[in-house]
């Protein structure tokens, strides 16, 4: 049975510390979300079949089962307003702590400069203590044009970066940390949602577990974050009186006007990028859980990426070959807002379908980020900073 719903006006996400409870009876640690097209409300989901039968053909025999369902909705991508100039801690911005209950993993870095020794790919940094390897780095290139690095090696305060940098950093240059969000295989987190209606009603959702997707990273657009949630115990009957307070005025927009896409570290003409993070999510049965479980577990990751590319043969020789290679990208929202996704270890896993774009021959690589060898890297580092 759906629940009455006539239009969700606000959302309001917080961290669930303890599977399926409420982190914050008042609501003051729900933080509000800049957030649209969400999904129907929760369901009574997960019918259970009844044996017995009679002479209608009614749905008595369908009863509710565990209180769950899903729940989506979506959010423009940015980074978190606050730029990590020297000495200064990333943060994580407004999405940033539901990055890290579906990532599991996070490295908040702090800014420095720029030191001794710099080519266009190693040199030095003044403090590199919270800078760790498979952490993205940015910098200002040019008069208003920022790039960002993934760093690949360290040894003490040397780093190694790739690919490339367009030049050579300058001493005392601000080098720009991020919160890196890694792909992990463990330390995914629960969060808990509420909803609230123009017609009056309030719904919390309790230990909601999560997946994430970067939707169509594509030139003269707001690209978007879209999220989707397995609950288990929408509450109908909430109240909460200190919900974070909402606002009429729009964030700041980022829109894609450069983010260059590296394809095995060259840089390489793309129309369009999206990115599936590909938590599959599972309940843990149990007869003492109230629903019927006790709690979620990610059982699985297939972290995809779709790129289309401009035709080449040579990406249907890799693909045949399986050859493997790092793919890196950024979005340069300026200061503050910048975007960043890296994976060091990836393959061609569909052969390319080759498509016509504005009287041009593209192709479509669908990517599956594999686990590197060196367990020093993530399959997938996403910064925001």
């Amino acid at each position: 049975m759906a629940v009455g719903i006539s239009r969700i006006k606000s959302l309001y996400v917080a961290t669930q510390s303890t599977w399926a409870t409420d982190p914050d009876a008042d609501g003051s640690d729900y933080r509000f979300v800049h957030a649209r097209d969400f999904s129907p409300a929760p369901d009574f989901g997960e019918p259970i079949e009844r044996e017995l039968q009679d002479d209608t053909f009614d749905s008595s025999g369908i009863i509710p089962g565990a209180e769950g369902g899903a729940f989506s909705f979506k959010t423009e991508l940015r980074g978190s307003g606050t730029a990590a100039a020297s000495t200064v801690a990333a943060i994580h911005g407004e999405m940033g702590l539901s990055l890290l209950a579906q990532f599991g993993a996070v490295n908040l870095g702090t800014g420095t400069t720029f030191s001794a020794g710099w080519t266009t790919t190693s040199g030095d940094v003044a403090v590199a203590t919270t800078i760790n390897v498979g952490d993205i780095i940015y910098r200002l290139a040019s008069a208003g044009v920022y790039e960002a690095r993934a760093v690949t090696v360290k040894v003490g305060s040397t780093l190694t970066v790739a690919p490339a940098w367009s030049g050579t950093p300058a001493n005392t240059d601000v080098c720009y940390a991020m919160a890196n969000y890694r792909a992990a295989s463990s330390g995914f987190g629960y969060e808990a949602l509420c909803m609230k209606g123009d017609n009056g009603y309030e719904i919390t959702c309790l230990g909601c577990i999560g997946n994430v997707k970067i939707e169509s990273l594509s030139a003269r657009k707001v690209p978007l974050l879209a999220f989707d949630y397995l609950i288990d115990d929408p509450d109908f009957a909430s109240a909460k009186g200190s919900l974070a307070a909402t606002t009429d005025a729009y964030p700041s927009a980022v829109v894609t006007r450069r983010a260059p896409f590296y394809y095995n570290g060259t840089a390489t003409e793309c129309a369009e990028l999206s990115f599936d993070l590909g938590n599959d999510r599972k309940p843990i049965p149990s007869n003492g859980g109230a629903q019927g479980r006790s709690g979620w577990k990610v059982v699985g990751q297939s972290r995809i990426f779709s790129v289309k590319v401009q035709r080449d043969e040579a990406y249907l020789t890799a693909y045949q070959a399986k050859t493997t290679f790092p793919i890196f990208t950024f979005l340069d929202g300026g200061l503050g807002n910048m975007v960043a996704v890296y994976a060091p270890n990836c393959q061609i896993v569909v052969p390319p379908p080759a498509e016509e774009v504005e009287g041009q021959d593209w192709m479509t690589l669908t990517i599956r980020a594999l686990q590197p060898a060196a367990t020093t890297f993530a399959p997938v580092n996403l910064a925001i900073g």
